[in-house]
């Protein structure tokens, strides 16, 4: 683990956490209050895994191939500005967190898709969808900031994305009569999972907060799985670990939907924890156990949830 760092955590949220994980709340605790490993992925239309590393290393920036994501490698230099390095400004890498990369994977997209992502920006899933269909198919990349589109822009010029059509709308209201083969939904959420990028990350965090954006998500998913074609898959995920914005939503997309159905996620080497199928007093749809939480303890990670749910 980490070295550890002064971090902001509200009372109120250690309250909600320890009744939540129990015995696992105090290596959760730690680990929120532990700096966050960084990680680069190679851009694979620009650069092979090996050239990359090669070019970092000559520079004196060691880095670890990680074990479980094919062209990502763990930064252990400290004190370096991989930002400023040319070979990040010529879209080369792209700095992003390891457990964030993981669900364009389980989403899978391919060459010969149609792909939507909802609330997009900045745009770094997009263009990790991009590189994993090799620059082919489409991809449509929806949000409502003005600000965080203009990153997700930057970040697809600098990594040589030519596949994507980025629409400047809210998410919410996004309509379309050409059904997506697939869809990412990354949804915005209280990012109690940046607490180990960001220290004072929880200085807004109150549990109105929660509730609020779990809103919001539920009318984000709804949209998203209305544009699903049938057979067609959504990935939705969050940086949040409270069961307001993740088993609640997809629970809520499963009761008012009888043809979505929560498909298994694998992922060999990296340790997930199953999604909860009750929560206080409240009990989910059976099948949210398929679902998967990230525990920032469990692979020196921020805290994730994904689900993937397939249209019949």
């Amino acid at each position: 683990m980490s070295k550890e760092v002064k971090t902001f955590i509200p009372k109120r949220f250690e309250e909600k956490y320890s009744d939540l994980l129990g015995e696992e709340f105090p290596a959760f605790l730690a680990a929120c209050k532990t700096k966050l490993p960084r990680s680069v992925r190679a851009n694979s239309l620009k650069i092979s895994p090996g050239d990359l590393q090669k070019r970092l290393e000559v520079q004196g920036i060691e880095l670890e191939p990680n074990l479980y994501l094919p062209g990502v490698f763990m930064v252990k230099t400290e004190n370096v500005q991989l930002g400023q390095l040319p070979e990040h400004q010529k879209g080369f890498f792209v700095v992003q967190e390891v457990s964030s990369m993981i669900p364009p994977i389980v989403l899978d997209p391919k060459p010969e898709e149609v792909v939507l992502d909802l609330a997009a920006a900045p745009g770094m899933k997009t263009c990790q969808m991009a590189e994993l269909m090799r620059n082919k198919g489409a991809i449509v990349a929806v949000d409502v900031a003005v600000e965080r589109l203009k990153a997700l822009w930057f970040n697809m010029n600098r990594m040589g994305i030519l596949n994507t059509l980025v629409v400047h709308r809210d998410s919410r209201r996004f309509y379309s009569q050409v059904g997506f083969d697939k869809v990412l939904l990354d949804a915005p959420c209280s990012t109690e999972g940046f607490v180990r990028k960001r220290p004072d990350a929880l200085k807004g965090w109150h549990p109105n907060l929660v509730l609020k954006k779990s809103h919001v998500q539920k009318q984000l998913i709804e949209r998203a799985f209305s544009v699903l074609k049938p057979g067609g898959v959504l990935v939705y995920s969050t940086c949040t670990l409270s069961p307001e914005e993740n088993e609640e939503v997809v629970d809520f997309l499963l009761r008012k939907n009888g043809n979505a159905q929560i498909e298994k996620i694998f992922f060999p080497g990296f340790k997930f924890r199953p999604g909860l199928v009750s929560y206080k007093n409240r009990r989910f749809h059976s099948s949210l156990d398929k679902t998967v939480r990230v525990l920032p303890q469990d692979n020196d990670s921020e805290a994730f949830f994904i689900a993937k749910i397939r249209k019949f």
